[in-house]
Parts: structure tokens; C-alpha cells; sequence
């Protein structure tokens, strides 16, 4: 295996980094974030898990990516008002690193 430089994390996790990034003790706890829908399953036609959606998927979960970059849209097409108040609020909570996701 090829080593990455010092302090560059590997894009491609095996399930067991993958379990240890997500902070689950075991890989069988792991598991289940997968089958509930908290985090993405392995890449297709692979068994690496993306480490950006992972972070996605947990950003999206504490609140920290703004709704605006989920598609979360008005009638008119464009983001509503509501979205963009829950936008900012989430900005702020993560700027002020309220919750622990946004530390990454």
C-alpha cells in the first residue's frame, strides 16, 4: 500500500475506517448507521466508503450544511425565506462550533 503524506487522510475508507471515522465503537454499530440511512453505503462496486459523503451525510444530519445546498427550494424555484433562515442559523452553529460535525 502506498503511504500518503503526513496529515492527508485516504478518500477511500475501508469499513473499519470508515467505522472509526464516524466515531461508531464497533463496525457492527457502524452497520447500522448504513441500513438507517445516517451515513452512505460503500462506492459503487466497491467496499471503500467516500470520506466526503460521510462528512456530507453528517454535516446534513447536525444542522451544519446549509438547507440552500440541499435543494430545499420555494415555489418559485429559488430558495424560500424559511430555508434561508435555517441556512443561516446552521452557518452560525457551525462557525461557533456548537456542534461536534462541524469541527472536521
Amino acid at each position: 500500500m502506498t503511504k500518503l503524506p503526513i496529515g492527508m487522510l485516504p478518500r477511500g475508507l475501508t469499513r473499519d475506517q470508515a467505522a472509526a471515522y464516524c466515531g461508531c465503537e464497533t463496525t457492527d454499530a457502524f452497520d447500522g448507521w448504513v441500513r438507517r440511512g445516517i451515513v452512505p453505503g460503500p462506492m459503487a462496486g466497491t467496499r471503500r466508503w467516500d470520506r466526503k459523503a460521510i462528512d456530507r451525510a453528517l454535516d446534513r444530519l447536525s444542522g451544519c450544511l446549509p438547507l440552500r445546498l440541499l435543494g430545499s427550494r420555494g415555489r418559485s424555484g429559488r430558495p424560500s425565506m424559511r430555508t434561508e433562515r435555517r441556512s443561516t442559523t446552521a452557518a452560525k452553529r457551525c462557525a461557533f462550533g456548537y456542534t461536534a460535525a462541524c469541527m472536521g
